[in-house]
């Protein structure tokens, strides 16, 4: 269970949480037991002020004992500024939708499949390893676009672990996933990334979240994002809910003997 609220959820909030509650809600996580947090993202602070203050809750974060500190990246001067704030993972959004990535980074997919290569060369020459994460964005269908054929998926996700990243997560970002195509489209990228697939990142905008998180989980999926109380969404996705809830995927964790 990796945990988003800080950063996903809170990118949405109409109002700015004070820095000390962030730290204090972190904190509590922690000590429920959740073992990656994305603490917040490098962006500009004009576009999602909300995120102004993650440098200090990255070295916040990285204080306490055991989290595995992660911060979202959308290019790679926001990835130099994680590094030195000392964050130990990146997560870098690349849209597999064209209108949802020139929305978001104003970016074409491919354009922004070479700003990842640029970040995996730079991170590579660094003292300190840094973990790459790409999350495929609008892998489950767009709001601007309308359906993503699985093809698309797969040209994005064989181009992105041809640059070097660590690992991938299919993101249904705007909720407009099931558990048939969970499946087939989780089987069919596991067929060129093998384990580097390694997670999803579900919102609940049709209800069907945990279904989905299910249907991951029966194809050997076994990290999921979520957040506390499902806050969240995303401000250039229409029609975006949030993510699924923690609460409710810590009992289905219980119930399936995870």
């Amino acid at each position: 269970m990796r945990e988003v609220g800080p950063r996903d959820g809170l990118q949405m909030a109409g109002s700015i949480m004070r820095t000390e509650a962030k730290i204090r809600w972190i904190i509590d996580l922690v000590s429920a037991g959740i073992g990656e947090i994305e603490v917040g993202s490098f962006v500009s602070p004009k576009l999602v002020p909300q995120m102004a203050d993650t440098g200090e809750i990255v070295a916040a974060a990285r204080g306490l004992s055991g989290p595995r500190v992660s911060v979202l990246v959308p290019n790679l001067r926001s990835a130099q500024a994680a590094y030195e704030a000392g964050a130990q993972e990146i997560d870098i959004p690349v849209s597999v939708s064209e209108g949802h990535s020139r929305a978001n980074v104003n970016k074409t997919p491919w354009e922004q499949v070479g700003e990842v290569r640029k970040i995996v060369e730079w991170s590579r020459a660094q003292t300190r390893p840094l973990h790459i994460r790409a999350g495929c964005a609008t892998a489950f269908g767009c709001s601007i676009d309308g359906v993503i054929p699985a093809a698309q998926v797969l040209h994005v996700t064989t181009a992105l672990l041809e640059a070097g990243v660590d690992d991938l997560v299919l993101a249904d970002t705007v909720g407009y996933g099931h558990p048939a195509l969970v499946t087939s489209l989780v089987r069919a990228v596991q067929n060129e990334a093998g384990p580097r697939l390694i997670g999803l990142h579900l919102h609940d905008t049709m209800g069907l979240g945990l279904a989905n998180a299910l249907a991951g989980l029966e194809q050997g999926i076994r990290c999921f994002d979520s957040a506390l109380a499902g806050v969240g969404g995303c401000p250039f996705a229409p029609g975006a809910s949030g993510n699924i809830v923690t609460e409710d995927l810590a009992a289905c964790r219980v119930w399936v003997g995870c």
